[in-house]
């Protein structure tokens, strides 16, 4: 964990680490700040929470990987500025007191990512590449509501997604402006 009385000003940088059945090797260390947390740029899945309790987020940049779910990108008192998941699905929540002013999900040209919410169609047992599966380990559908929950006190400014949203939860204090959903919702 990263913890932080202040501001964090500068970027935080994760590597990457498998994350397989059998050899997941995927820490759930956080990145939490009292103050505004500038940027956060992950390469591979992400299974800790990104918190501000006042100033905001900056950006957070999840590439080849996914927010895992369970886990949150939070800002208290403040707005998220911008949550960028290349190659990756949002599986986590999404929570801003202020605004949501640009979450985006997008794929790669063969299209297993792109996704808010789990795929019933993709399997954490179907490897992807050396280091991840088509799912992270512990995300499969079941029988109950898998899909993140999305909310700002105020506004949704832009939501951009590459695949499909698959129950998830959008939901703004005033209102949700822009949600482009390429694939299907369910």
């Amino acid at each position: 964990d990263i913890r932080v009385g202040g501001q964090i000003t500068g970027a935080v940088n994760v590597g990457r680490a498998v994350s397989v059945p059998g050899n997941n090797q995927l820490g759930t260390g956080s990145v939490v700040a009292f103050g505004r947390i500038g940027s956060v740029n992950v390469s591979g899945d992400f299974g800790g929470d990104v918190i501000s309790y006042s100033g905001g987020i900056g950006s957070v940049s999840i590439t080849n990987g996914s927010l895992m779910k369970g886990r949150q990108v939070s800002a208290f008192g403040a707005d998220v500025e911008s949550l960028v998941i290349t190659n990756g699905d949002l599986l986590g929540n999404v929570h801003a007191d202020g605004d949501i002013r640009s979450l985006r999900v997008t794929a790669a040209a063969d299209g297993v990512f792109g996704n808010v919410g789990i795929n019933p169609a993709r399997s954490q047992f179907t490897r992807y590449d050396a280091f991840r599966n088509q799912l992270p380990v512990g995300a499969d559908a079941t029988t109950a509501l898998d899909g993140p929950t999305i909310s700002a006190g105020r506004n949704i400014l832009s939501v951009s997604v590459a695949g499909s949203s698959f129950e998830a939860v959008y939901r703004a204090g005033r209102a949700v402006r822009n949600v482009a959903i390429t694939g299907g919702v369910s």
